[in-house]
């Protein structure tokens, strides 16, 4: 019975942190969507846009390679410049307002 009880809890608390997670992807997505404009999710490399993951992936590996020079974001322009349909100058421009300065902080401030 006891056990019951502890399971149930531990249900209800982890159905609590996914509705606050939820919660937040809904905000964010909102947010950009503010921020950027209705292609958000198309034009401009932002965390919702469906090719974000990969372009990280890239990133990262690019950034392991070749290191963080903690002041351009040659590597992100570098492989932005290579998806089609992705809109370099205004990505650069939502990495920078989101605190994306150099290659390293757009996977650490802008893909939060």
């Amino acid at each position: 019975m006891g056990k019951t009880k502890g399971k149930a809890k531990e249900t209800a608390e982890e159905q609590g942190i996914w509705n606050i997670a939820v919660a937040y992807v809904r905000w964010r997505r909102k947010q950009i969507i503010a921020q950027v404009g209705p292609d958000a999710e198309t034009a401009v490399m932002t965390p919702i846009n469906p090719r974000w993951d990969a372009f990280a992936e890239r990133l990262a590996k690019a950034l392991r390679a070749e290191g963080c020079d903690a002041s351009s974001l040659r590597l992100s322009e570098k492989l932005l410049a290579g998806m089609d349909g992705i809109d370099v100058a205004r990505s650069v421009e939502f990495f920078r307002a989101n605190g994306g300065y150099c290659d390293c902080e757009v996977l650490v401030n802008v893909g939060q």
